[in-house]
């Protein structure tokens, strides 16, 4: 009787893991290629999108959300846009958002 206890607690702990691992997947850093900058301007906040291709094949042509300075994270992608060159983002992508959200972003040289 123990040892089935024991079992059904280690076989719910690897399900949970399992399952609910990939929900809890940490941000990371994507180096990119700004393909197209848009605002939208509707609801009363400022929400800029960036379409973006990662350098090392993770992603092409995904639309992104800037939700926070977004003037300036803006400023910054257009400089890169400008200069041709590209730009680091921290992100989530495991989140499965339609627009996953940057939570950072560099000028990348």
């Amino acid at each position: 009787m123990k040892s089935k206890k024991i079992a059904l607690v280690v076989f719910s702990l690897l399900f949970y893991l399992v399952g609910v691992g990939s929900a809890f997947a940490a941000p990371k850093w994507y180096v990119c290629n700004l393909k197209e900058v848009g605002q939208d301007l509707g609801g009363g906040t400022a929400t800029a999108y960036l379409r973006l291709t990662d350098t090392a094949g993770a992603f092409k042509n995904k639309w992104f959300k800037l939700e926070t300075e977004v003037d300036r994270s803006l400023a910054t992608a257009l400089t890169a846009g400008s200069l041709s060159k590209p730009i680091k983002i921290y992100t989530d992508l495991a989140s499965g958002a339609t627009y996953p959200t940057v939570l950072n972003l560099y000028l990348a040289f």
